[in-house]
């Protein structure tokens, strides 16, 4: 093999590699999307949902409507995004909820409203899964810039220090206007339809699930995993 094929082969799999660690990442950020929803619905929010629902029961009904609209937002973000690479794919994700909603052993009011969320999920359409590739790789490229003069990524640091690191890369980025500016100056003139999906993604209400991804990405890869 010549070494233009040799490397051809390195960032190939380094390519992998970073699209393995960001499925990850996105699938984190889900399950602890999810679990913040049941925190902020069932705990945080049920003194002050139960006063202005004018009881227990009434209440009882209410949080699991809000908890249904909140994971029907979560899981329509993933499907217009494109996350899913096909219907089978979608199809694997909702046994994964399912089966973790089981293992934790959630109430069975809980894995209804899963359910539900699920169903009216679908009701949108599944987006462009190569699409959604392309738009990763500019971010993937945007993270990997950021850390080119950071201080060294130590791969044996807690995660809540990882964490911290990653934060600092990308603090300045936290709007959504800042972020899409960002991602702009690193799409080629000719990739138009990348910056046409994230402008999508910006007007649905879980666009902190991408934003939640690219920091703990960054967290866990020291943004690129085939060479730190």
């Amino acid at each position: 093999m010549d070494s233009s094929a040799g490397r051809k082969s390195r960032d190939g799999g380094g390519h992998a590699e970073r699209n393995e660690a960001w499925d990850r990442a996105f699938l984190i950020v889900l399950g602890e999307a999810i679990a913040d929803l049941q925190t902020l619905i069932f705990d945080e929010g049920w003194d002050e949902l139960v006063v202005s629902a004018g009881g227990t029961e009434a209440a009882l009904r209410e949080s699991v409507r809000h908890y249904e609209r909140g994971l029907a937002h979560l899981f329509g973000f993933a499907r217009a995004a494109g996350v899913p690479e096909s219907p089978l794919a979608w199809s694997a994700l909702k046994a994964t909820l399912r089966r973790g909603m089981l293992d934790a052993d959630q109430e069975i009011t809980l894995r209804t409203a899963l359910d539900s969320a699920l169903y009216a999920a679908e009701q949108v359409p599944l987006g462009e899964h190569a699409l959604y590739r392309r738009y990763v790789d500019v971010l993937h490229a945007l993270l990997v810039g950021r850390t080119a003069s950071a201080a060294p990524f130590m791969q044996n640091d807690t995660l809540e220090d990882r964490l911290d690191w990653g934060y600092s890369m990308l603090v300045d980025l936290e709007g959504h206007a800042d972020f899409h500016a960002a991602v702009a100056k690193g799409v080629a003139e000719h990739a138009e339809d990348i910056l046409s999906l994230e402008h999508r993604l910006l007007g649905l209400q879980r666009f902190d699930l991408i934003l939640s991804t690219c920091l703990l990405w960054l967290a866990e890869t020291g943004g690129c995993p085939d060479t730190r």
